[in-house]
């Protein structure tokens, strides 16, 4: 490894560091020849838990070189991880289960949480990064993706439903590079979400949303009333991208049926 040029190594250690940021952290230990290599790569991906990894990580990018923040792949929760990632072994039903009774915040009428390091992360990775996914599961008092935030790269973006749904679509930023977005439903479906979609992603190409729940006090079949919306000859009309080319909707549970029968797992090309 000593003979190896620098130039190789660099290209090694990118293929390294698309984890959680982890193989960047250890290899910053190795020596200082590979510190010094590493650094560049070393944040291109990165995952986020809870409250204290988000104040921790804002600092650290405050006392970085510039160059250094090369973040590409960024995973930020509002949660620690082991209640978003449940134990080998536990039941997933077990695990969801535990989780709904201990943490369920969307009826909760505690205080707006800050988003000051959260906008903070944003605004200084927003430059670089291609994929963003950003679960939060508290009220905040600010719009995460504002209209503030300039993100000419972003191509994949993961985000709660309720981030979609705020009073006012307008706040969201508009990211013109985005193609893939996956709405993960903690909330209704609201007609106002096809507007945000469009505002948020004018030329997506691909739209999932999961955690879709289908029972008998739902308002309307979910499932049957995209399929509706999204066959009409003028896709423009329902509100989503006229560039829209797959819908992916999945139900909460691996077998859960809606109302008709139909299965769990629904797609819908436009192609």
């Amino acid at each position: 490894m000593d003979k190896c040029p620098n130039e190789v190594l660099a290209l090694i250690f990118a293929e390294a560091c698309t984890d959680d940021g982890l193989a960047g952290r250890s290899l910053s230990l190795v020596s200082r020849r590979v510190h010094d290599i590493s650094r560049r790569h070393a944040l291109q991906s990165v995952a986020l838990y809870g409250f204290y990894q988000l104040s921790t990580f804002a600092s650290l990018l405050d006392k970085s070189d510039p160059e250094d923040r090369n973040i590409r792949h960024l995973y930020v929760s509002d949660r620690p991880r082991g209640w978003i990632e449940y134990l080998p072994g536990q039941g997933r039903e077990d695990w969801l289960a535990t989780r709904v009774d201990e943490h369920f915040h969307f009826d909760d009428p505690s205080p707006n949480h800050s988003t000051s390091s959260l906008l903070h992360i944003l605004k200084t990775v927003s430059p670089t990064l291609e994929t963003l996914a950003l679960l939060l599961f508290d009220r905040y008092d600010k719009q995460p993706l504002s209209d503030a935030l300039c993100l000419p790269k972003l191509r994949e973006l993961t985000l709660h439903g309720s981030n979609l749904t705020r009073p006012d679509h307008s706040e969201l930023a508009q990211c013109l590079a985005l193609r893939r977005l996956h709405v993960v439903q903690n909330v209704s479906i609201r007609g106002s979400m096809t507007k945000a979609v469009s505002h948020l992603a004018p030329l997506l190409t691909h739209l999932r949303i999961s955690r879709i729940v289908a029972n008998r006090f739902a308002s309307g079949d979910i499932v049957l009333g995209l399929e509706s919306m999204l066959q009409q000859d003028d896709l423009a009309s329902t509100g989503f991208p006229p560039t829209l080319k797959c819908v992916l909707v999945q139900m909460l549970r691996v077998g859960t049926q809606d109302r008709n029968g139909r299965a769990a797992v629904r797609v819908c090309s436009l192609l």
